[in-house]
């Protein structure tokens, strides 16, 4: 592999493009974006420091896809408007391939650039909404639409295989195919672009043995995280990934600006007339859910929905391990159930046709099909955050509003959330409060007093019993009717019993008699 030396024209340290895909390099001594053109080098600007975090990857690691080895070349940091960012790593390929391997919420998506399929009409930005079914856009599937936004490009490191510049603007539609297929439309550039791949796991790539893919557990050092409200002292259990904290001890919600904390506001108390069951920084596995990692509660949030002028209260838990990324645990009305996200292409509107599957933002279908399971409309209503604790991968604010849609097949129950720009599923299992108490290491959670939607019944068995049981006394019962009918030497008749015609002849005097007789009849009880 040919190597290009070169000084940097802004400090003059060496720098190296080592591969020949590279467009920029980031200058290990001063920061600036260095730009390979035909003629010279060009000095983009300075770029801030990647923000410390507990990513299992890390630059000149190598890994394995399609048979097909890689390295990690470079990286760079993209900050989502709403808050939040995430990490994209530029890997080389020994074939040629340029890949791009995003890194987002503990989950991991390679991707490379595809040109559109004839005739394929690129949509205006504008005329995106998170649902939309975009076809013909690949002869391999169609593809919904997950997320529309903006973004900044706030770090980088390595080299880079496209111009950088700092700062710089990033206008992207995020798409969603079956089969863990993913997709990048990048409106940055005119025309758009076209980035194709899926959703892979460490080992799926070859890395899931490298030594800096042990995710080991970091903690952030109190020392410069004290609350600007109150001073008191507060530990990120996810630095890297967390937006909002509130504070323990003055119950203030601080915003977390690249390790710096800002204070927003003051709490108001929760309405929920219940408290958190479960505190922050418990830890526990469930056996079937999560890989069996160990998940610890980083936050808590109530949320409610009105009917009929009354409120409902729920809680959610956020749970956390770098290995398997954000879970949920859900507790309304004592009951629990365990949440994690699906693919939005894996859901299909089942009042569709097969090559019309589909979903609609802006209205629910009675039924929904995931899995090859059928789903029913539960409820669907506007959920509002009332109360948080601990820390959130998003902005979150008390008040903040999505639309909310659940549909169930006990013991399943699938979740929309939408906004104006992005929709999300997710699909959560019932499971029984012992559960909770042997994983958690807590006691005498509130027994549930009611059934839940999506609660199975796990008296099937006692429930076909009865049946049986009912069908034979059924059965016995018309039995001894009908002996009885056969017994019965005539059938009693319950309408006219006699019917006869006399013909009457003048009477010799006003005192004189005449008696007629009829033939015999019977007469029964109840006539």
């Amino acid at each position: 592999m040919s190597v290009l030396k070169a000084n940097c024209p802004n400090c003059a340290g060496p720098i190296e493009f080592k591969a020949g895909s590279t467009i920029v390099v980031v200058c290990p001594f001063c920061r600036s974006a260095v730009a390979r053109t035909d003629r010279k080098l060009e000095d983009l600007g300075k770029v801030a420091e990647i923000v410390q975090s507990k990513s299992p990857l890390q630059l000149g690691l190598q890994g394995d896809y399609l048979g097909n080895k890689f390295e990690l070349t470079g990286r760079t940091q993209v900050k989502h408007e709403s808050g939040g960012f995430w990490d994209e790593w530029y890997a080389t390929f020994s074939n040629g391939w340029v890949g791009w391997l995003a890194e987002a919420q503990g989950k991991f998506y390679m991707t490379f650039y595809k040109p559109f399929a004839e005739g394929f009409q690129v949509p205006a930005f504008d005329q995106l909404q998170p649902g939309q079914r975009l076809d013909n856009i690949s002869e391999e599937t169609h593809l919904i639409v997950n997320e529309k936004g903006t973004a900044t490009y706030i770090a980088a490191d390595g080299e880079i295989p496209y111009k950088l510049i700092p700062d710089q603007k990033l206008i992207f539609a995020d798409l969603m195919g079956k089969n863990e297929v993913f997709a990048t439309l990048d409106y940055s550039t005119k025309p758009p672009q076209l980035f194709w791949g899926k959703e892979l796991t460490l080992e799926e790539m070859g890395l899931a043995e490298k030594r800096a893919a042990e995710r080991e557990s970091v903690v952030v050092p109190t020392d410069g995280m004290g609350c600007p409200n109150c001073g008191g002292s507060l530990e990120l259990k996810a630095p890297d990934k967390s937006e909002r904290v509130t504070c323990p001890f003055c119950n203030s919600l601080l915003n977390i600006n690249e390790g710096n904390l800002e204070f927003l506001k003051a709490l108001k108390p929760s309405p929920s007339p219940n408290e958190f069951l479960l505190p922050i920084g418990a830890k526990g596995s469930f056996k079937d859910y999560a890989d069996g990692v160990e998940l610890e509660v980083i936050g808590a949030m109530t949320r409610s929905v009105t009917y009929d002028g009354v409120k409902y209260y729920w809680d959610e838990y956020l749970l956390y391990n770098p290995k398997v990324g954000f879970k949920w645990l859900v507790y309304s009305e004592r009951n629990w159930s365990f949440v994690e996200s699906v693919n939005i292409a894996e859901i299909e509107n089942s009042s569709k046709s097969d090559n019309e599957m589909s979903l609609d933002l802006t209205s629910d279908t009675s039924t929904i099909v995931y899995n090859n399971k059928s789903f029913e409309l539960f409820q669907s209503a506007e959920a509002t955050v009332e109360y948080v604790k601990g820390e959130f991968y998003w902005r979150v604010e008390q008040g903040e509003k999505v639309k909310n849609s659940d549909y169930i097949s006990p013991p399943l129950m699938l979740s929309k959330e939408a906004t104006a720009n992005e929709i999300n599923w997710s699909l959560g299992t019932y499971i029984d409060k012992k559960e909770v108490e042997q994983t958690f290491g807590v006691s005498d959670l509130p027994r549930p007093y009611k059934i839940a939607p999506n609660q199975p019944f796990l008296h099937n068995s006692l429930l076909r019993s009865s049946f049986i049981m009912l069908g034979v006394l059924f059965l016995v019962v018309f039995i001894v009717s009908f002996m009885r009918g056969s017994i019965a030497t005539e059938e009693p008749n319950y309408g006219q019993v006699l019917e006869n015609r006399f013909g009457l002849e003048p009477l010799e005097s006003a005192d004189s008699e005449v008696t007629f007789y009829t033939q015999p009849f019977k007469l029964y009880k109840n006539t």
